[in-house]
């Protein structure tokens, strides 16, 4: 993948976040990964089968197809809720320096008593809070590192505040399968009760501001907007009925939803985020270009409505062959604290060959384009025939191992 940068106009304020002391905390495992007695199946009967509790899952839904899916306990803890070594863990300290959180199978106590102040290994790896840079000390803090190192990433962030996803799809274009939903069930063992799907899929026309009631209990957390759609290639405009029967502007859509009472919700929100799953007729026009960039862009002393945008320039996306991309995008960037795209995409080298990607963030857009020397030179796509000699692909020599290595003779 190649970069390529354009317009910039300032930086968007990024909100500190108030570093808190938690004692160690027991939290349920998220796997089951211990010792267990061996038993012997025994063929079922209809009589045998025991009832088993079952999670109940709130699935709330009105007859104006708004739905809102919340499954599992909520958690408000001041650190991460897993282990940043294991990613998991049953009894974890919270860090007096970071928001991270270590289980007792990666840190165990050197001294007794237990020292009262904890400084993670990534803190004293890093020096966060006393040296800024690379500590090589021994890490003799009363308290002794047991985790082996990690052959890709050691001590990233497990990110456990709540997540409100808002799926906004346009009548007929399904839910499951969706992005939305993909990332929904991507996220849950990280977030469990700490994220929620509020989905709404209907003729926006005839759509009212009532989903801004369904919003009102989710406000202070992050949010991640996926506008699931149409777009015309001709203006870039987005579809707001099915089967190509209306559409309007980018801007006017947005100020249906903002002015309904979305903007105040998003005001209070964090980590913003907003993907256009949409054709890219939208990031082909200057108009649409421009309202997406005035809305990664800080005003009178506020933060930007969104941190981060991310559309796709293929006029015939395909949905499917993105959402592994915005499922990894979601994990590093909402769990792993990983704000910078290039952590994800250049681990999905395959999307690449399909459409670019473009990132609105801080007033700057910043295409990710897929470069190939022959099939795609310079990120331009090249002819498959040749409009001349009507040969399918003609500078490819197949011959040309042989040739460079002698034996093949050109006469």
């Amino acid at each position: 993948m190649v970069q390529t940068r354009q317009s910039k106009k300032g930086a968007t304020a990024q909100k500190t976040r108030k570093k808190k002391v938690s004692p160690t905390q027991k939290l349920t495992k998220r796997s089951a990964g211990a010792l267990a007695p061996h038993l012997q199946l025994r063929t079922a009967t209809a009589g045998s089968a025991n009832k088993r509790a079952v999670t109940k899952i709130q699935h709330v839904s009105n007859h104006k197809g708004i739905t809102v899916l919340l499954h599992g306990e909520p958690y408000d803890g001041d650190h991460d809720r897993f282990c940043s070594r294991c990613h998991d863990g049953n009894s974890s300290r919270g860090c007096d320096f970071c928001p991270r959180s270590f289980c007792s199978s990666c840190v165990i106590p050197a001294s007794h008593p237990i020292p009262e102040v904890f400084r993670c290994p990534h803190c004293h790896r890093f020096g966060v809070g006393e040296k800024g840079k690379v500590n090589k000390d021994p890490y003799t803090n009363g308290f002794s590192y047991v985790g082996e190192l990690s052959t890709r990433e050691n001590w990233t962030r497990c990110r456990s505040e709540p997540l409100i996803m808002i799926s906004a799809r346009l009548e007929g274009m399904p839910l499951f399968g969706s992005a939305a939903a993909l990332i929904y069930h991507h996220l849950y063992t990280y977030l469990l009760g700490n994220i929620a799907l509020v989905d709404f899929g209907a003729n926006l026309v005839e759509l009212t501001a009532e989903f801004n009631q369904r919003l009102e209990r989710f406000r202070n957390g992050r949010f991640l907007v996926i506008l699931m759609d149409h777009s015309s290639p001709d203006t870039g405009d987005v579809h707001i009925a099915p089967n190509n029967a209306g559409a309007t502007t980018l801007r006017e859509l947005f100020d249906f939803f903002l002015d309904g009472g979305l903007r105040d919700i998003l005001k209070n929100g964090q980590q913003n985020t907003l993907v256009l799953h949409s054709c890219g007729g939208v990031v082909a026009h200057s108009e649409p270009l421009e309202y997406l960039k005035r809305l990664t862009t800080p005003a009178d002393d506020e933060s930007a409505l969104f941190l981060q945008i991310i559309a796709f320039s293929q006029q015939n996306l395909q949905l499917a062959f993105t959402n592994n991309f915005l499922c990894d995008y979601a994990q590093n960037y909402f769990i792993h604290d990983k704000v910078h795209v290039g952590a994800t995409i250049f681990e999905h080298q395959t999307l690449g060959p399909h459409t670019d990607v473009v990132l609105f963030k801080a007033a700057t857009l910043t295409r990710f384009f897929w470069a190939h020397p022959v099939l795609r030179p310079h990120g331009k796509t090249a002819p498959t025939m040749c409009n001349t000699c009507k040969c399918f692909m003609p500078w490819i020599d197949a011959d040309g191992k042989k040739r460079k290595s002698g034996n093949i003779k050109d006469h």
